[in-house]
């Protein structure tokens, strides 16, 4: 198995073009592409052993797939446990990475909601049927939803916890957009 680790970004703010340019780069359609935001980090040092073994045992049955994290609208992407949406403690969030790592393991529950774009697990296949739409940046909700309307299943990796600072210094982050170049 083959993946592909890809950080976009534009500075003119066309990120879907730059998803686009990265993915094109992946030659075999059996490969898996993992985008994530700039704004992530994976906080156990097996993140990518993690991964593997997920998309081994359910690439299969799914052709897109998100992860857990601290600060996302979602709330069907964060720890239905503990919220840390608030709590910005890197030491307590290594810890939540550490026990849904070791209790969840490559647990993968389906969606038929968004899975945002901070971090997607693809198959080049897929995105050679669904391209990100460009000039927008809900670029993600609309390749998670393009997925859906081919009949493909989307799912979440439980036991993969990414740090997500998520617009941290606005005061509401889901509504802010201020940082993004303007299009």
């Amino acid at each position: 198995m083959r993946i592909h680790y890809f950080t976009p970004y534009d500075v003119q703010g066309n990120i879907g073009k730059v998803y686009n340019e990265a993915c094109s780069l992946v030659q075999d359609p059996e490969d898996w592409i993992v985008t994530r935001d700039g704004d992530t980090m994976f906080l156990t040092p097996d993140w990518g052993v993690m991964i593997q073994k997920t998309l081994e045992e359910h690439g299969k049955d799914y052709a897109l797939f998100g992860a857990v994290t601290n600060r996302i609208k979602s709330p069907h992407q964060q720890p239905t446990h503990v919220n840390m949406f608030k709590n910005m403690n890197m030491f307590e969030h290594y810890k939540v990475a550490v026990e849904l790592r070791d209790r969840v393991k490559t647990t993968v529950t389906p969606t038929n909601l968004e899975v945002a774009g901070f971090f997607m697990a693809f198959q080049k296949k897929t995105w050679d049927k669904i391209k990100f739409e460009e000039n927008t940046r809900l670029f993600d909700f609309k390749f998670s939803e393009a997925v859906a309307k081919l009949g493909l299943r989307k799912g979440i990796m439980r036991g993969l916890y990414v740090l997500h600072s998520y617009r941290i210094w606005a005061e509401d982050p889901t509504r802010y957009v201020g940082h993004l170049p303007q299009q």
